[in-house]
């Protein structure tokens, strides 16, 4: 009896182990169909083709906002401010007076001047009339030739001192107008550095400095490998650099490259170039770092392909190239340059292939892939505030 019940275990152990290995076997077999089933699983993609068209060759670099002149107002004479007649930061037109010194010394030294010269001018009035005499006398022979001589050299000494004091008033009348000291160029005023009631002296005292914002330079540096492209484009007129400040609100400017420097920092290797813009509403400032784009020609049929479809790998950029029956391959191309959110591709791709410009993640050579919307801007969930 007790080796039937040992007989009856064994049967039921054997049965259970026979059970588990069939349900194991089962469940890796719905596993791995699963798993092929989802590897045929298409992958959802965005797709779009190459295309052609006419892109500019452009060379990008940063450059800084440099006035045209930038003048510092000093007094041309000593004295005590009296008024100043505009604000920090204010637009001004040349010759627009800006400060007012105290003049009552240039004022009394004009006066002065004017009554020597008043004075001298009588006395060679009457020194000449007193030559005109002796003349007359000595034609009558009642007077002597020593005596007219002598005359004659009074009046013509007395003209010379009279031309002098002219001189001297004209002096004393410049000393009186550099009382009022004006704008020497249309610009915009920087900070005030003497205010009312300093005294300044002549050519010493800085008052204030002015940026002339109408037009403006933009100066930047590219490298002496580009030199030749940029000369021969100069050459024919009119390279346009378009400068954008940064911010995403600030509007590019266009201007004409008016200098290119006639020698390469041998230190560096880059050579200096200035471009002249209007600068009309002011959207360059001086000192301001901006974005330089130098448009050096343009390239038509060229072949253009979102960037984001543009991959790195060991063997250098690639793209998914989709083919009639939707699945992929990776391609290798070679990239002329990349800018605006496009790639203008040299080689590798032709116009009109559908390549693959998101979710190439989940991507591998022969992957089935399915064509899918993008994203609305409104979709996207916001983030924390």
């Amino acid at each position: 009896m007790k080796k039937l019940i040992l007989l009856l275990v064994f049967i039921l152990m054997v049965a259970g182990v026979a059970g588990v290995v069939v349900k194991n076997r089962t469940a890796a077999g719905e596993s791995a169909a699963k798993a092929a089933k989802a590897k045929d699983a298409p992958v959802p993609v965005l797709l779009t083709n190459a295309m052609t068209m006419t892109v500019p060759v452009e060379i990008s670099t940063f450059g800084t906002v440099e006035p045209v002149t930038t003048v510092a107002v000093k007094p041309q004479i000593t004295g005590i401010i009296a008024k100043v007649l505009f604000s920090e930061g204010q637009d001004v037109k040349e010759g627009d007076l800006l400060f007012t010194l105290d003049s009552r010394g240039p004022e009394a030294a004009l006066k002065q001047a004017e009554a020597i010269l008043a004075r001298d001018c009588i006395l060679g009035e009457n020194a000449s009339k007193e030559a005109g005499r002796h003349e007359t006398l000595l034609q009558k022979g009642v007077s002597s030739q020593d005596v007219r001589d002598a005359a004659v050299t009074a009046a013509e000494t007395l003209k010379a001192v009279a031309r002098s004091d002219e001189a001297a008033v004209d002096a004393a009348r410049l000393q009186l107008s550099y009382c009022s000291i004006r704008s020497p160029v249309t610009g915009r005023t920087g900070n005030l550095l003497l205010h009312q009631g300093n005294l300044v002296k002549a050519d010493d005292s800085t008052l204030v400095t002015i940026n002339q914002l109408h037009p403006i330079f933009v100066r930047f540096v590219l490298p002496q490998r580009d030199l030749v492209r940029v000369r021969e484009r100069a050459e024919q007129g009119g390279l346009r650099v378009v400068a954008a400040p940064q911010g995403p609100s600030s509007p590019a400017a266009t201007g004409i490259v008016t200098f290119v420097d006639n020698a390469v920092d041998e230190n560096t290797g880059t050579i200096q170039l200035k471009a002249r813009f209007d600068n009309s509403p002011a959207a360059l400032w001086p000192g301001q770092f901006v974005k330089v784009v130098l448009q050096l020609s343009l390239q038509e049929n060229a072949v253009v392909v979102p960037e984001s479809a543009v991959l790195l790998g060991q063997q250098g950029a690639y793209v998914y190239v989709a083919d009639q029956d939707g699945r992929v391959t990776p391609r290798p191309v070679v990239v002329d340059r990349t800018g605006s959110g496009q790639s203008v591709i040299a080689s590798g791709l032709r116009p009109g292939e559908e390549i693959v410009t998101d979710g190439q993640l989940r991507l591998k050579p022969g992957a089935l892939v399915t064509p899918r919307q993008a994203s609305r801007p409104d979709s996207i969930p916001a983030g924390p505030p």
